[in-house]
């Protein structure tokens, strides 16, 4: 869900699961376009593993073949939105390790606003 006022329209949607086994890893995609202002909204449901998570989210954006989403990645104005249940109890992503993408030829680098130290005092966790 998303309001419309804020992020626009809907363009496209890609969904899969993150791992390849019967575990239930869901990630969700939607491009949506406002104005000039093309918006990636991510939600995600990382495995335990979260040092994976980059190649596998990388390689499952690649096979979902929607062009649209693959050029929103490239494009350096689209705004990206990444929410979910990360399972990052190391802090494997942070200010300083920022989660990164390999789409084709283009590293995309999803910023977190906190620091190592900031994430471990501040969220918790429901294990």
């Amino acid at each position: 869900m998303w309001d419309p006022n804020i992020f626009g329209k809907k363009i496209e949607v890609c969904s899969f699961n993150l791992v390849n086994n019967s575990d239930s890893r869901p990630c969700l995609i939607v491009l949506t376009k406002k104005n000039n202002d093309d918006f990636l909204l991510i939600n995600l449901h990382s495995p335990w593993e979260t040092h994976t998570l980059p190649g596998m989210l990388s390689k499952r954006i690649m096979n979902c073949e929607k062009e649209e989403i693959i050029n929103a990645f490239k494009n350096k104005n689209t705004k990206i939105i990444v929410t979910g249940d990360f399972n990052d109890s190391n802090v494997f992503i942070s200010k300083k390790k920022p989660l990164t993408l390999r789409l084709r030829t283009n590293k995309v680098i999803l910023r977190h606003n906190k620091t190592k130290k900031q994430l471990k005092k501040n969220l918790l966790t429901c294990c």
